[in-house]
């Protein structure tokens, strides 16, 4: 532990070789000898005979022709910055309060790791660099079969690289996890036709995205999804299992978090006013599913690669409250 945040990084990988299965995010074509050349073969690819970036001991695998920065800005933010998600202790305690401890994410993951049983031998974590809520536990047990990536240097992940265009061979994950990432990335659609490619014939994905939420991480944050529109954004795959992540009372306490934030021109203000209504949130226990389905503060899918559903069956899937 360090600060209080558990620390992930893992010096050799005991189910997942990198070199194995690593691709130029460009081109797709393979790494051959990665280790030795780290140069892409392809001479009809950008990132031809361009060195592989390493900051920090972590590899950069990003395709900057299609990227929304420049390489030049990228890394030197990259390497000019410590991990610039790292939190106190009292940070952590005070969300634990606010946000409550992230029950629902803990046992969907669980469910999930034991129906795949011992098939689940390479778990891909996107959007990695913090550990995110009710996932401590499966990064404790399951590190050896964890491989994690974020867009930004993080000790809790293998390799830095963007969602839109992932470094990874086709069919090689049995598990992917993507939890409040969708909602910061430029073309969702695009990431979640990624996970799909790496995603072995068989395997789940897990996905949490915010709906009742402000703006958070200010030019970063782009979109929002229903619940319906969470499961079109994954059409691609057959629903095991879906629901909100947080109901109306959570969202409420979004809400008045930057009232106040607005009110006295000050986030901290906000935070304080957070911490001190967070019993709200035990309201979602006493309204009624179909309430929280149609104010929820976010929501979470759990889904089997599979071939694309109708647009009828998207419409048949709503199960909130306004049934006409």
């Amino acid at each position: 532990m360090k600060n209080g945040l558990a620390i992930y990084q893992k010096e050799t990988f005991n189910m997942i070789n990198l070199e194995e299965i690593l691709i130029c995010p460009n081109c797709k074509v393979k790494f051959e000898d990665f280790n030795r050349s780290q140069v892409c073969i392809n001479n009809k690819c950008s990132s031809f005979k361009k060195t592989i970036k390493n900051i920090k001991g972590k590899y950069v695998l990003v395709d900057f022709s299609n990227f929304m920065i420049s390489e030049e800005d990228f890394l030197n933010f990259n390497s000019n910055t410590n991990d610039i998600r790292k939190k106190s202790f009292i940070i952590d305690l005070l969300k634990s309060v606010v946000y409550g401890n992230s029950l629902k994410t803990k046992k969907n993951v669980n469910n999930i790791i034991h129906s795949l049983n011992k098939k689940c031998s390479k778990i891909l974590v996107v959007g990695g660099g913090t550990v995110g809520a009710g996932l401590s536990n499966f990064y404790e047990n399951y590190r050896d079969q964890i491989l994690s990536f974020d867009i930004y240097h993080s000790d809790n992940i293998d390799l830095i690289a963007d969602a839109h265009s992932m470094p990874f061979l086709n069919e090689v994950f049995d598990f992917v996890i993507i939890q409040a990432v969708l909602e910061h990335v430029m073309y969702p659609k695009k990431v979640v036709s990624e996970i799909k490619r790496v995603l072995k014939k068989d395997g789940i994905i897990y996905s949490e995205t915010p709906f009742m939420q402000q703006v958070h991480e200010g030019a970063y944050d782009f979109t929002r999804f229903t619940e319906s529109g969470h499961r079109l954004l994954f059409n691609n795959f057959k629903c095991i299992k879906s629901g909100f992540i947080g109901g109306l009372g959570t969202s409420l306490l979004w809400s008045l978090e930057y009232f106040f934030m607005g009110l006295f021109r000050s986030r901290k203000i906000g935070k304080v006013f957070k911490l001190i209504f967070f019993w709200l949130r035990f309201f979602d226990y006493l309204i009624p599913k179909i309430y929280n389905i149609d104010g929820g503060c976010g929501f979470f899918f759990v889904g089997k690669k599979d071939v694309k559903i109708s647009d009828s069956k998207i419409i048949k899937f709503y199960n909130g409250s306004q049934v006409f």
